[in-house]
């Protein structure tokens, strides 16, 4: 037979088995990883709003040429003919020049010579065409008429596409032989960054330049004063 103490010492092993038996196996604490970093956020820019203006400050200086498909020069005068009132109207796209303009600061403008090619003027009337050519501008000696700008005043300071200003441009123009400063009014719209577009003109007195009119028996009478036009598009040199 098992003694007293045998019997406990048995007792107190199983029941240490038994209990190790029923408890759970412990559940290895997870390895910790390191945090991922979050990227910082990237500053997307807002879109541009179609609405505003697009500016041209920030262009370059650029030249600007006289597109032909786009020009006119013309003369209007009035007359008397056949007893009515009338109003003659010359016109020609032979028309050359350019113009310099720093878009950031328009005061910095630089306008070349305008050159019109004086016998490719054209009214209504070929018998008054042979007339201004051959009689009046007498164009095989002066084959050209140049506008010379000396002076711009009344510029912006900054212009921005779709923008129309005014302006007047001083200098010399020249017809035959004869020289006199004259003052255009000017339009002009920044149609792109590329296309300006625009009306300049001035009146002149026939008679400071020596222009007369041979005598015609239908009309009976010419005004002294001549409206003088352009009407330009300009483009961005290549």
């Amino acid at each position: 037979m098992l003694s007293y103490h045998r019997f406990l010492a048995l007792a107190s092993l199983g029941l240490t088995l038994g209990l190790t038996a029923c408890t759970p196996a412990a559940t290895p604490a997870p390895t910790p990883t390191a945090a991922t970093p979050t990227p910082p956020p990237v500053d997307t820019p807002p879109p541009s709003s179609s609405t505003a203006p697009a500016t041209l400050e920030d262009s370059p200086v650029a030249t600007f040429v006289l597109d032909q498909g786009g020009t006119q020069a013309r003369f209007l005068i009035d007359e008397i003919l056949r007893g009515s009132p009338n109003t003659v109207t010359g016109t020609t796209s032979q028309v050359t020049g350019e113009i310099t303009i720093d878009l950031g600061s328009p005061g910095r403008t630089l306008l070349g010579p305008i050159q019109v090619e004086a016998g490719s003027l054209a009214t209504d009337s070929s018998l008054r065409d042979r007339a201004i050519r051959n009689f009046i501008l007498q164009t095989s000696a002066f084959p050209q008429i140049i506008f010379t700008p000396t002076s711009l005043e009344g510029l912006p300071t900054t212009a921005s596409v779709g923008g129309t200003f005014a302006f007047s441009i001083t200098g010399n123009l020249t017809v035959r032989d004869v020289t006199r400063p004259v003052t255009f009014e000017v339009t002009l719209t920044a149609e792109t960054g590329d296309r300006l577009t625009g009306l300049a003109s001035t009146a002149i007195l026939r008679s400071g330049y020596g222009l007369t009119i041979p005598s015609v028996p239908s009309v009976a009478d010419v005004s002294q004063e001549v409206g003088l036009e352009l009407e330009f598009t300009a483009v961005r040199a290549p």
